[in-house]
């Protein structure tokens, strides 16, 4: 699937542009504010970038981002409907230029032949198809982690994510919940294992008024908070068995009752969850229970440790580079060879987080 990110100021012409390009199916990444188009850019890997202007600080524009990404294809939008412009723009780097004033469905034509001119270099077997960059990878478990979550995101599934820590868990959650149809809702996530027992289960079902000493007024807990948005729960190999079977239930029959209440409400979020201990040995332990355990791996995700996907990490190296070199405002265009050697060598404990 061809990635398209957008950039117009116009909201009214942004969505215009947005809903031609989805109706085609493409993965469309749309922005009105130049600041957060530059960050995408930046930080992730488009096949096509399509930037409104009608200045030569557009061009500025256009030059920067071609000396940071030369195989992508770049479309310039613009007003301006002047041959020395336009010549401009293609010496600067654009792959193409439409004038706004064009009819509509030129718009298509024109994004469909200048992705069908791109580099073989960017195609969909090499480019890796994601937008976030603490999760990138070439290796093939990562490719199937990426294929997973396209094939599932719009389902109700539930969903575990396994892995060591630092391997990106909540990454791979918050993915899950940005490509799918609830990415305008909530996404809530929850540590399990920072919050003390006996706080757990008010901070994720919530408590009525007087439902405890303390309990001053009532507070609505995780799962409300999510409403029908994404509901990640980490390290849910810590809860206490109780709580596991209060989630059990919550989960079965979509309702649960907050501390203190006598009324139900409602479970209308996706439940996401994640640990990094093995859960089928925690069960064979008896220290999980296995009802749980099912309800919980009707999809499941392994993500492996980053020792096991080390040709993934100068394309992470990268990505961490881009980042903080906008982050800090700096230049850094790479690292050595000595020190790109010694972080292949390393076995990286601590994974993505650590690198």
């Amino acid at each position: 699937m061809n990635r398209i990110l957008i950039y117009e100021p116009n909201l009214e012409l942004l969505s215009t542009y947005r809903g031609l390009l989805e109706n085609e199916k493409f993965w469309v990444f749309a922005c009105s504010d130049e600041t957060e188009a530059r960050k995408l850019i930046s930080s992730q890997i488009f096949h096509l970038c399509i930037w409104s202007g009608d200045s030569h600080d557009a061009l500025e524009k256009l030059s920067s981002i071609k000396s940071s990404r030369r195989e992508m294809g770049v479309i310039i939008l613009s007003s301006v409907d002047r041959s020395s412009f336009v010549v401009s723009c293609i010496r600067a780097g654009a792959s193409h230029f439409w004038l706004k004033s064009s009819e509509p469905h030129t718009f298509i034509d024109v994004v469909k032949e200048t992705l069908s001119r791109l580099s073989p270099d960017i195609g969909s077997d090499d480019l890796i198809d994601f937008p976030f960059p603490e999760f990138v990878g070439r290796h093939p478990q990562i490719k199937d982690i990426f294929r997973t979550i396209l094939s599932i995101k719009d389902t109700d599934s539930t969903v575990l994510i396994t892995g060591e820590s630092g391997t990106g868990k909540e990454v791979v959650a918050k993915a899950i919940h940005n490509l799918s149809t609830r990415k305008r809702l909530p996404c809530v996530a929850v540590n399990c294992g920072a919050i003390p027992a006996n706080l757990l289960e008010s901070e994720l079902f919530g408590h009525v008024k007087g439902a405890f000493t303390g309990a001053t007024q009532t507070r609505q807990g995780r799962f409300q908070i999510a409403g029908s948005g994404t509901l990640f729960l980490d390290e849910i190999s810590d809860l206490s068995f109780d709580l596991q079977a209060k989630i059990l239930r919550a989960i079965q029959n979509k309702l649960y009752e907050p501390v203190g209440s006598a009324h139900s409400v409602r479970l209308e979020a996706r439940i996401i969850a994640a640990t990094n201990q093995d859960l089928e040995q925690a069960v064979a332990d008896k220290r999980f229970r296995e009802d749980l355990f099912y309800r919980l791996n009707v999809i499941p995700i392994f993500i492996p440790p980053l020792r096991s996907r080390k040709s993934d990490i100068p394309l992470l190296v990268k990505c961490f580079l881009d980042k903080f070199s906008l982050l800090h405002s700096k230049n850094i265009t790479g690292i050595s060879e000595e020190s790109m050697r010694s972080l292949m060598q390393y076995q990286w404990p601590g994974n993505i987080r650590e690198l």
